[in-house]
């Protein structure tokens, strides 16, 4: 009865990594990095969360480039500086990336000084970024350094084709044209995807714009050749080369004019699509993407256009620019109408537009429908350059699910589609993790098991910069919530030698192992692993945190593992054990220690010293949880010990003077509980209203269905059984108590009402079809006094049929669905079936007696003898008075 919530539930604490929170956003939506939390829910004494746990290390490293490639720039800058926050991030790499996504969004100062500041001056990936940089920052002769200074065999084949784009506008400006054109493709052949060649297009374009204003002689000269070549090849190579010197010279609206006149001259004259998509990409350019011209430029290019890449750089400034409404309601509405259009059926665009519609409909909160464009991706595009990405946008639309098996396995097919090294490792974090979150939903320790394999997959091969550290830690907590405690222990060994599991983990992990020895019942092993960290160096950088739980923990296992001298002992030494633990925390560690003292005093039968120590503490911290469970403690005590007034009175205490606690609607119910106990009409009685108290104060306590049975079996034992027929239906009725584990007592219950009234047919009727339904349950077995209940319900129903002289459907009850299945062919019953079957081998033998049948009650009654159910004197005596002879 007095189970309840100990105070190492709620000090204990779960430390788990949540590696991919913001996982969900591998495709590049903008927002804060996940940081570590409890996944359990809030509890006592939890630690300072890290800035960034490795879910912001794989989601920036799986979502920034891709957020990049897709023309969001300043999303994945955003993403890198973030990282570059994290704990044990790679910073030389980061800062490159970072740089690079900063030079993509024109923000050429601030990505020279990330560079300037970056402790990497010397790779070529650098040289690369600096080169660029200085490129665009038009420090012509610094770029030519770098440049020189970048060995092109150090660099990815993406990386190389950069290095191509930069020696191509290098050669442009030095006049050697033939040269530049060369080097520009050869930068877009060596481009991964089609996204990848539109970001080098658009960055020539954008180049082409970035030369020093022109005098205006050569302005009038430009001016001149474009009015007298007019409606001619040339005429238009002259009204190109003019737009780009107006807007040099700030003039955007006049450029913006111009080419909008030689772009209805070309449609009027019928001129190449080639020469449209260039004027369109260019007024685009030049006029933004945000709106007006620019934008109607580009759209007209995205919808309408005949070159493939130019419509690509279209489709990724609409999407930079379209990250607020009205623009981004307006870029939705033009995917949707270009997606639905039978003309882009076959158009190597679409499978970029369901990309991006994807990716839109995670970001407007709808998951099944991001699924459903990337399903369709990658049903009409198998072979696909974009297959990676469709699969992480349906990874991360079953995380926002919380579907995360599917995540799981969804995560492993885009680990084995993406030819990215690190982004194998990263996939194989989010597997790990979905898997980890599947175990955390479902309580099914496969789940646990899964994740613990993915866990020591990616450790083998590890993602760039990951803290190897909390990727340990998340596999030990795998193993210990599958169960596997030995495992897990022998993890901790084998990974305390390395150097990159740090102390802080360690320790964590041994908490964790230790909670789980303690809730499984191992004590004495938990115990024994708690004294040995404990009298290991706390280590550098051991939070006080830690080390004070870590030190409460040992206090209460020596009380579970019987010490109680040496409970009190520790007790009382919490208050220097937790000297460097910040106030609040050491206040509630401090508050623990007198519970402790009261328990264990009560242990070694000192109780007048046991009740003082929990009136210290009481008085001194009157609000804490520690002093509302010393008034559960005391009662405890007082009830074993007969005392129900006494026991009563602190439960109830309790309830009056802590109504908020998370403890009152335990009280009350235990104080019903004694007052049913002491049995008299009048407790009784107040047992009732004590119910009726704790249902009306907490309706949405764990306890209100035992409270409300409880309560109907008070009615039942005052023969109400018309209230306590309305209190069980009105619980099997309720939605909210559809799976409540034990609503077979009252369906069990509500029978017995039916069957105590069953002078009505009706309600003989209603109690033995609730009897037949709860002995044929079969899922019943799954709990450890699954067959007792089946066979009370069993023996219930014959002895209904026999009141209602239907002793052949008694006898056939009470054999052949009681008797021989479960106890002739059945394992051994708890103490309750014991009980209920020896009942029905009595029953059976009665009412074989009755009919004349001296041989076969003679049977059955050795039956049950031989079970160890009936004594034999009592089996002797029965078949005496009946007249039939005695058992040999």
């Amino acid at each position: 009865m007095y189970q309840y919530s100990t105070s190492r539930i709620r000090l204990v604490e779960y430390w788990y990594m949540t590696p991919f929170k913001l996982v969900a956003l591998l495709l590049a939506a903008a927002g804060t990095l996940a940081a570590q939390e409890s996944l359990i829910g809030p509890v006592l004494f939890a630690p300072a969360p890290n800035p960034v746990s490795p879910a912001g290390l794989s989601f920036v490293r799986l979502a920034a480039p891709q957020a990049q490639e897709m023309g969001l720039p300043e999303v994945a800058a955003s993403l890198y500086r973030q990282a570059l926050a994290a704990p044990g991030a790679n910073r030389p790499s980061l800062d490159l990336a970072l740089a690079a996504s900063l030079l993509d969004a024109g923000r050429a100062e601030e990505a020279d000084a990330v560079l300037d500041s970056s402790p990497d001056h010397g790779s070529a990936l650098w040289h690369l970024r600096k080169g660029l940089t200085d490129l665009a920052l038009r420090r012509i002769d610094e770029a030519r350094e770098q440049a020189q200074d970048c060995v092109p065999g150090d660099l990815t084949p993406e990386d190389r084709a950069w290095y191509d784009y930069l020696q191509g506008v290098l050669a442009g400006i030095d006049g050697d044209s033939p040269l530049a054109q060369i080097l520009f493709r050869q930068a877009e052949a060596g481009a991964e995807s089609g996204l990848a060649r539109a970001r080098f297009l658009l960055a020539e374009t954008e180049q082409s714009l970035r030369h020093a204003p022109p005098t205006p002689d050569q302005l009038q000269e430009a001016q001149a050749q474009a009015e007298r070549s007019a409606g001619q090849p040339l005429g238009y190579d002259y009204a190109r080369a003019l737009a780009v010197m107006l807007d040099e010279l700030g003039r955007k609206p006049d450029a913006l004019r111009l080419l909008a006149a030689n772009l209805a001259r070309l449609r009027r004259d019928r001129g190449s699509q080639a020469r449209v998509d260039d004027f369109h990409l260019l007024a685009g350019v030049i006029g933004g993407a945000e709106g007006g011209a620019g934008r109607a430029a580009l759209e007209a290019l995205l919808e309408r256009g005949g070159d493939e890449d130019r419509r690509r750089v279209a489709l990724e400034m609409l999407a930079e620019a379209s990250r607020g409404d009205p623009q981004r309601a307006e870029f939705r509405r033009i995917l949707d109408r270009m997606i639905a259009d039978p003309a882009n059926a076959r158009s190597p665009l679409l499978d970029d537009l369901l990309l991006y519609r994807a990716r839109e409909a995670l970001e407007e909160g709808s998951p099944a429908d991001a699924i459903a464009y990337a399903d369709r991706l990658l049903t009409a595009f198998p072979g696909s350059e974009l297959k990676p990405d469709a699969l992480a946008v349906q990874t991360r639309g079953a995380w926002n699910q919380e579907r995360y098996r599917a995540a799981a396995a969804l995560a492993g097919q885009a680990r084995e589609a993406t030819a990215w090294a690190d982004g194998k490792a990263l996939f194989g974090v989010v597997a790990a993790e979905a898997w980890f979150r599947a175990g955390l939903r479902g309580g099914d320790p496969a789940d646990f098991r899964s994740a613990g394999a993915a866990y020591a997959a990616v450790i083998r091969r590890p993602p760039a910069g990951m803290p190897l550290s909390e990727l340990r830690f998340q596999r030990v907590e795998s193993e210990i919530l599958a169960g596997a405690l030995g495992r897990a222990a022998a993890l901790i060994d084998e990974m305390a030698r390395s150097p990159d599991f740090n102390v802080v983990d360690r320790w964590r992990c041994e908490l964790n192992l230790a909670f789980a020895l303690q809730q499984r019942g191992d004590m004495a092993a938990a115990y024994a692993r708690v004294n040995r960290v404990l009298r290991e160096p706390p280590g550098v950088g051991m939070p006080p945190e830690l080390h004070g739980r870590m030190a409460w923990l040992q206090a209460d296992l020596a009380y579970e593992n019987g010490q109680y001298e040496e409970a009190l002992r520790l007790a009382g030494g919490l208050d220097a054990a937790t000297a460097r633990v910040p106030e609040a925390l050491r206040a509630q560690i401090r508050a623990w220690g007198p519970l402790l003292e009261g328990r264990a005093l009560f242990a070694l039968g000192r109780d007048a010293a046991a009740r003082a120590a929990l009136e210290r503490l009481r008085a001194e911290w009157p609000r804490s949880d520690a002093a509302v469970e010393s008034f559960l403690t005391e009662a405890a005590h007082a009830a074993a010990a007969g005392q129900v007034p006494a026991a009563s009175r602190l439960l109830l205490q309790l309830a009056d003077q802590h109504p908020d606690s998370g403890y009152a609607d335990t009280a009350l119910f235990q104080a019903a509980q004694l007052a049913e106990r002491v049995g008299t009409p009048a407790e009784l009685d107040r047992a009732r209203e004590l119910i009726e108290r704790l249902i009306k104060s907490y309706p949405d306590s764990p306890l209100t269905f035992d409270a409300r049975l409880e309560e109907g079996n008070l009615l039942r034992s005052r023969n109400r059984f018309d209230l306590a027929q309305q209190t069980y239906e009105s619980l099997l009725n309720n939605p909210r108590f559809a799976r409540a584990p034990d609503r077979v007592l009252a369906e069990l219950a509500l029978g017995d009402c039916h069957s105590a009234l069953a002078a009505d047919p009706g309600h003989a009727e209603k109690a033995a079809s609730l009897y037949q339904d709860v002995l044929e349950r079969e899922d019943l077995e799954a709990r450890p006094d699954g067959t007792d209940i089946r066979v009370e319900a069993g023996c219930k129903l014959g002895e209904l049929y026999r009141r209602g002289r239907q002793d052949a459907e008694a006898q056939n009850v009470w054999f052949g669905e009681v008797i021989d299945p479960f106890l002739l062919h059945a394992a051994a019953l708890g103490s309750t079936g014991r009980y209920w079957m020896a009942r029905t081998v009595l029953d059976l033998g009665d009412l074989l007696l009755a009919d004349g049948r001296a041989a076969e009650a003679k049977t059955a009654l050795e039956i049950g003898e031989k079970a160890g159910l009936l004594d034999a004197a009592l089996v002797r005596k029965r078949l005496s008075l009946s007249g039939a002879p005695a058992p040999d």
